[in-house]
C-alpha cells in the first residue's frame, strides 16, 4: 500500500510539473558595457529574450545613476510595435516601457525601446531594468520573467586642449623697393565742348491761357462793335452837293480866237 501511495505521489509530481508552463525570459539592457566621453550622448536598447517561449506583452522600468547621466529622449522598440499609454515615457531618473505584439514574439533581441543619454561627468554609470514583466503568449498572461541585466558605462573625461604656441618666423632683411623710372607719357589734350545752354522755356499754364483767349474775345467784339458804329454813321451821313465844274474846252476855243486878234 505504501508502495502505490508512493508510486502516485510520483507520477502526481511529473504530471504537476509536466503541465506548469516554463518561466524563462529575460530583460537586458544593450550593450553590457561601454566607454564614451564626458559631454556626448549615446544610445542604449532594452531588449527581451524569451528563451525559446512565445511571449505578446513585455514591460520594463530602467534606472540609472542620475550623477553621471542625464536621458535625453526615449522611443519605442521595433518589435512590441503595440504600445499601451503612456509608453514610452521618462522621467528625470527613470524611462519606461510597456508594449505588446498581438501575433506573439519567439527570440533572443526582442527590441522593448531606446534610451538615449548624456554623459554628465567623468566616472561610472549603471543603467539597469528596477522591474518589468514579460507575458507569455498563453491566454492566461503568464509572467515569464526570471531574470534582468544592466549596463555599465566608463565616462572619460574630455581630452585637455593643450594651448598652441605659435611659430615666429625668422627675421628676413628688408630690402628697399626699387624704383622704376617710368617713361614720360604725353597725354593727348582732350577739349571738352562747352555745353549750350537751352532756351528757357515759358511754360503757360491753362488758367492762363484760357483768360488770355477770353481777352481775346472781348478785343474782337469790341472791334466789331466799332466798325459796326461806323458804318451806322456812315449811312447816316448827308451826301455833299455835287461840285459844277465848267467845261474846259469852250474856254479853249476862247483863247484861240483871242490869240487870233
Amino acid at each position: 500500500m505504501k508502495k502505490i501511495t508512493f508510486s502516485f505521489l510520483i507520477v502526481l509530481i511529473a504530471w504537476f510539473c509536466a503541465s506548469a508552463p516554463a518561466t524563462a525570459a529575460t530583460l537586458v539592457v544593450t550593450p553590457p558595457s561601454a566607454s564614451v566621453t564626458e559631454g556626448s550622448t549615446f544610445s542604449v536598447s532594452v531588449r527581451t529574450d524569451t528563451q525559446g517561449q512565445s511571449v505578446n506583452v513585455a514591460e520594463a522600468t530602467v534606472g540609472f545613476s542620475t550623477d553621471t547621466l542625464e536621458i535625453v529622449s526615449v522611443s519605442p522598440g521595433a518589435t512590441f510595435t503595440l504600445q499601451t499609454p503612456g509608453s514610452p515615457s521618462k522621467t528625470a531618473s527613470t524611462a519606461y516601457f510597456s508594449a505588446g505584439i498581438p501575433s506573439g514574439y519567439n527570440g533572443s533581441a526582442g527590441m522593448l525601446g531606446r534610451i538615449t543619454f548624456r554623459a554628465k561627468k567623468a566616472g561610472k554609470a549603471t543603467i539597469s531594468v528596477t522591474s518589468g514583466k514579460v507575458l507569455l503568449n498563453d491566454g492566461n498572461a503568464t509572467n515569464a520573467l526570471n531574470g534582468t541585466s544592466g549596463s555599465v558605462i566608463t565616462i572619460t573625461p574630455k581630452p585637455a586642449v593643450e594651448p598652441t604656441t605659435p611659430i615666429k618666423e625668422p627675421e628676413t632683411a628688408v630690402v628697399p623697393p626699387s624704383i622704376e623710372t617710368q617713361p614720360v607719357v604725353e597725354m593727348p589734350i582732350v577739349v571738352t565742348p562747352t555745353p549750350v545752354p537751352e532756351p528757357a522755356t515759358t511754360t503757360i499754364r491753362t488758367k492762363d491761357l484760357f483768360t488770355l483767349i477770353y481777352i481775346l474775345i472781348g478785343i474782337i467784339f469790341i472791334l466789331l462793335g466799332v466798325i459796326i458804329a461806323l458804318i451806322a454813321v456812315i449811312a447816316h451821313r448827308k451826301p455833299l452837293p455835287p461840285v459844277v465844274r465848267k467845261p474846259r474846252a469852250k474856254k479853249a476855243k476862247e483863247e484861240v480866237r483871242l490869240s487870233d486878234i
